[in-house]
């Protein structure tokens, strides 16, 4: 282990003890505070290690980190949101950190299985309920029937079957594509376990779109659209929930909401709400940072009432407003003019499961955006193969 990469361990490792430490808590702030220790880290290592060289952005780029910024402080002064201000420094600090550290896809992916493996081990003792065990109210996990078989799926360290599922996902398409190494089958075989045992329809959608991707999309124009269609289907689902909900468009004589709110579990009826607050609530200041207070609506199932969008997109809007678009746009920016066959399915993947899950783009498991930064950024510079 070089010291390079002790940053990248030390991200990790303050994740999961924040996890396990948030174990009875409705805060994040654990999870805030163990991302500033970690950037820190991040920056000591550069001190160390890259003392003498300088790193610089192009003009856009350079544009993009000023005006996100500027709107990320706009948010914290108005609303003392701390997500998105935690959320942008870890962006940053990541840009920062492979600019000045070249790593290569196979030690990016010796970090990536051995914390993933580490995780799942935490994950499955607290599962077991010997210790770390997680509050039953708090727990989003279900218990599941097959013939004399019924057991509970898999829930990850921080108490939610949604944080292991995508995640486990994304280390098979890694090792999938950018894994060269006969050790991979092993890591794949595991998560493959572990995906299962989530018995999540989501991650394998995923995974089998990610695959379709690799035969379909072969240049950074298909690459970009197809990234679009994930923007448009959630849309086109969303208002068609909002104006459309007793039409039957799909199947004949059963209404379009039915349909879809039994194709996404519900989530298309969340974003009509939450689209609704935006159009009924949302004033300029709001468009322009964000107002996190509107993202709450009421639901006719569990609660009553819920915050999370179950879209980490839509998510992250509530947030800091314009800034996550801006932040999108610059994932697909990246894409467009570094696009390769290898790393685009595993992109892909990442993009669709934020359309379904809250926790892809936030301030606790840091996996995603992580790997995500490294392939749009700066995988072909990194890994030239002729």
């Amino acid at each position: 282990m070089r010291i390079t990469t002790w940053p990248l361990y030390f991200l990790f490792l303050s994740f999961m003890t924040a996890a396990i430490l948030s174990i009875g808590r409705e805060n994040n702030v654990l999870y805030y505070q163990s991302s500033l220790i970690s950037m820190s880290a991040i920056l000591l290592v550069m001190m160390l290690v890259k003392y003498r060289e300088f790193f610089s952005f192009n003009t856009l780029d350079a544009i993009f980190l000023v005006s996100i910024s500027s709107l990320i402080s706009l948010s914290m002064l108005f609303y003392s949101e701390p997500m998105g201000v935690v959320l942008f420094l870890l962006f940053f600090s990541f840009v920062v950190y492979f600019k000045m550290i070249k790593l290569s896809v196979v030690r990016l992916l010796g970090v990536v299985n051995i914390t993933y493996l580490f995780y799942l081990l935490l994950s499955i003792v607290s599962y077991s309920g010997l210790i770390f065990a997680q509050e039953p109210d708090a727990l989003n996990s279900f218990i599941k029937e097959y013939g004399f078989i019924s057991f509970e799926t898999l829930y990850g360290l921080e108490g939610s079957t949604a944080s292991i599922d995508s995640y486990s996902t994304l280390i098979i398409l890694l090792n999938l594509f950018l894994n060269k190494k006969s050790s991979r089958y092993l890591i794949i075989m595991i998560a493959f376990f572990a995906l299962l045992w989530t018995t999540r329809f989501t991650p394998i959608i995923m995974f089998l779109f990610s695959i379709i991707s690799y035969v379909v999309v072969r240049n950074r124009f298909l690459a970009v659209l197809a990234i679009s269609s994930i923007f448009l289907g959630f849309f086109s689902f969303s208002f068609l929930e909002m104006f459309y909900p007793n039409e039957s468009f799909f199947i004949t004589n059963i209404p379009n909401s039915v349909i879809l709110n039994i194709a996404t579990h519900g989530r298309t009826f969340i974003w009509s709400e939450q689209l609704e607050s935006i159009a009924n609530n949302f004033n300029g200041l709001d468009f322009l940072i964000g107002n996190y207070k509107y993202a709450e609506v009421l639901i006719p199932w569990g609660e009553g009432s819920t915050s999370n969008s179950h879209n980490s997109f839509f998510s992250l809007f509530f947030r800091i407003g314009i800034a996550a678009i801006f932040m999108i746009i610059f994932f697909i920016r990246k894409i467009f003019y570094n696009f390769d066959r290898r790393t685009f399915p595993v992109i892909f993947g990442i993009f669709l499961s934020a359309t379904t899950n809250g926790t892809v783009f936030y301030v606790g498991n840091p996996v995603f955006l992580l790997v995500l930064i490294y392939l749009t950024y700066f995988y072909k510079e990194y890994n030239i193969v002729k």
